[in-house]
């Protein structure tokens, strides 16, 4: 299976592990009866959380990259930083121009502009 192919799997996947989390808090916090309002604003902020730092989660992968054995480098090879990641995952904003660029330039945007590429993680040991 390509990388590409892969990428696009562990996209889903993540998509529906960050769903699945938060129709958790949702259910949690309609049963303690918080106010919806407080409600939606707690929720919105418990959302861009989980979305902004999700490959922070797997040392450098997301749940879904972890999953199907893929991780996140600097294109130079090194360990990407904080702001490589917070930077490749802001631009998630536009996706569907994210999907585009994979399909077309087999890069997202995302990583263009962190210089960061997904590889197949090694197995150590």
């Amino acid at each position: 299976m390509g990388i590409n192919v892969k990428r696009m799997i562990a996209a889903i996947i993540d998509f529906f592990a960050i769903a699945m989390a938060a129709m958790i808090f949702v259910g949690v916090f309609t049963a303690l009866k918080i106010d919806r309002t407080v409600l939606g604003i707690v929720y919105s902020a418990f959302l861009a959380l989980l979305v902004l730092f999700k490959d922070f989660v797997f040392k450098n992968a997301s749940f879904g990259k972890k999953l199907l054995q893929l991780k996140i480098v600097k294109t130079d090879g090194t360990k990407p930083r904080f702001i490589d990641l917070l930077l490749r995952t802001l631009t998630l904003v536009i996706f569907p121009v994210e999907i585009i660029l994979v399909l077309v330039r087999n890069k997202r945007l995302g990583d263009a502009l962190a210089k960061t590429a997904v590889v197949e993680a090694v197995k150590q040991g």
